[in-house]
């Protein structure tokens, strides 16, 4: 009867030993595969095999880094960690926000007219970006960013002064991605050089209205972050900085057309800043 109970007793240790290995890894990085028995008074109990034998041992807590219960897998014994999901190879966002251009107004001009290009800096962009990733970390790709913006000003009696601004931005990138821990969220950062161009039209009470152009290289600088979504969609946030300025400019009115340039230090400034939010499709 004693032999009954004592065999019956070895094969259930067996068997628990077998099919439910835990996971114990130590401050120097150890991985042990074992049966957590309990935990009490400062330490973790646990049972491992060790040379076909089942050998019961301790250690404090405050050599244990992390534990989990059913690690393993019930039939293959493996130190490895689970592999994360690899990131997407192709991204394509939408963008759409904020434009605040960064050059500063002319301070001798009279408050209204200051008052009005002030309120010029502010707009709004919107855009596109298509990506393609070698690996989870670097890519290519191509940007397009366009910008708007517009005001009044009321001068003197009927006359007023209306200014509409327009920026195009196109140009090849090349991207970043440092991925998160815990899941497929991502920083995502670019840098490349491309086409911008200007083009203001403004009208003048009791004038023809007046086109100033010009075309240049262009900067852009961009840092965002991604949320996952599902395995396609996402969204995102992201700040972009365009620098460039025009030495050359265009002027069109009634049909005239004269290119002028203009004086060292005087250039236009295109510099701006654009704060967007973002839909992903990735793939």
């Amino acid at each position: 009867m004693m032999k009954k109970i004592f065999f019956t007793f070895i094969c259930f240790t067996y068997v628990t030993f077998s099919f439910a290995q835990d996971l114990i890894v130590t401050v120097g990085n150890d991985s042990i595969s074992c049966k957590i028995d309990e935990i009490y008074n400062d330490h973790i109990y646990f049972n491992l095999e060790h040379k076909k034998e089942l050998k019961s041992s301790l250690l404090p807590l405050n050599r244990v880094t992390y534990y989990e219960y059913g690690f393993y897998n019930p039939h293959t014994i493996t130190t490895s960690s689970p592999t994360k999901k690899p990131l997407p190879k192709f991204r394509f966002s939408i963008n759409g926000g904020m434009s605040y251009r960064l050059s500063p107004v002319d301070n001798s001009l009279g408050p209204q007219l200051k008052s009005h290009f002030d309120a010029l800096k502010l707009g709004y962009t919107l855009g596109a970006n298509a990506s393609f990733f070698f690996n989870d970390f670097f890519g290519v790709g191509l940007k397009y960013s366009f910008a708007h913006a517009s005001h009044e000003v009321q001068l003197t009696g009927n006359t007023s002064l209306n200014d509409v601004v327009k920026m195009n931005y196109i140009g090849p990138s090349f991207m970043a991605r440092i991925a998160s821990d815990k899941n497929n969220n991502a920083f995502i950062f670019g840098a490349g050089f491309g086409y911008l161009n200007y083009l203001n039209r403004f009208k003048l009470t009791g004038y023809h209205p007046v086109t100033i152009s010009g075309e240049t290289l262009g900067l852009n600088l961009a840092a965002g972050y991604d949320f996952d979504i599902s395995d396609i969609l996402g969204v995102g946030i992201q700040v972009d900085l365009v620098l460039g300025s025009l030495t050359t400019i265009q002027i069109e009115e009634n049909g005239t057309i004269q290119t002028i340039e203009l004086p060292e230090g005087t250039s236009e400034g295109l510099d701006r800043v654009d704060l967007t939010v973002a839909l992903i499709i990735n793939k």
